[in-house]
């Protein structure tokens, strides 16, 4: 699977069966309650684009995957 679209639901964190998905590409996990990535995070090395928009993010304090190309972090609770 390259593209899972997991928008517009209620979950609180990227899963381990998500980061199990290996070979996606594209992630689109925006408009839910994230509060924090996971430090496996690289474990998806084939990565284009994560959406991460409108989330409950407050920080990005893990290693991003080398392979991102978009990384769409806007409308969460970020400040600085």
């Amino acid at each position: 699977m390259a593209t899972l679209v997991l928008s517009g639901n209620r979950f609180n964190e990227i899963t381990e069966a998500v980061l199990g998905m290996r070979s996606l590409r594209w992630l689109w996990i925006s408009h839910n309650q994230i509060g924090a990535l996971p430090g496996t995070l690289t474990a998806l090395d084939r990565l284009q684009s994560l959406l991460l928009n409108d989330n409950l993010l407050t920080s990005i304090d893990v290693p991003l995957p080398d392979s991102l190309l978009e990384l769409d972090i806007s409308h969460n609770e970020i400040s600085g």
